[in-house]
């Protein structure tokens, strides 16, 4: 029961962090029978484990025609009494999250447009999803947006971006509604500038 129990929890953090193409991989039928086979074991940890990520994933995944085996065989364990445990808050901001992009293919770095090789890998940003050489390549942060909690291999250029909406977004929090800004202050001040009133602007 415990290297059941490190596996699944080593396949969830690989289908949370993984993307699209492992999550085509678990939702198939035959993967999906072997975790209702799992839930027939009797160690009790193995089957509340597996019944609790088979409840995950049919949530998370409930909107996704192509994947429609996982909430299936969730419904269908059900039926059949299957008691599952309440769903907790890190599976809550999984089924928020937004989908990742797809990867993309080519033989050029899309920084550099160095062309791959034996001596230059290709590595994929999983911030936008193009492909990149090492050099270009060689940061990490975590994606939080796409429900991925650890730092993965970024571009170099993704984190700029997402620091910068990450900062634009905290601004606009901090400001209550009435609160003058200072981009308000900056922008009467160049209306003032130009002797124009705010209709005139």
């Amino acid at each position: 029961p415990v290297i059941t129990l490190r596996a699944l929890a080593l396949l969830e953090m690989v289908v949370k962090n993984c993307g699209a193409n492992v999550q085509a991989e678990v939702a198939t039928p035959e993967f999906m029978n072997d975790m209702k086979s799992l839930v027939k074991r009797d160690s009790l940890p193995v089957k509340n484990k597996t019944l609790e990520l088979i409840q995950i994933w049919a949530l998370a995944f409930k909107h996704e025609p192509s994947y429609k085996v996982v909430p299936d065989t969730y419904n269908i364990l059900r039926m059949h009494g299957q008691s599952f445990p309440p769903v907790n808050a890190e599976a809550e901001a999984m089924f928020k999250a937004d989908k990742a992009p797809e990867w993309k293919d080519g033989s050029v770095c899309y920084g550099c447009r160095s062309s791959f090789g034996m001596l230059n890998r290709r590595h994929h940003c999983r911030s936008c999803g193009q492909i990149f050489c090492q050099k270009c390549s060689s940061k990490t942060a975590a994606l939080p947006k796409f429900g991925i909690e650890k730092e993965v291999r970024v571009c170099d250029s993704c984190p700029d971006q997402l620091a910068s909406k990450s900062g634009s977004s905290a601004a606009a929090a901090s400001a209550s509604p009435g609160e003058v800004t200072e981009m308000d202050k900056m922008r009467q001040l160049a209306m003032e500038n130009q002797d124009l009133s705010p209709e005139e602007e």
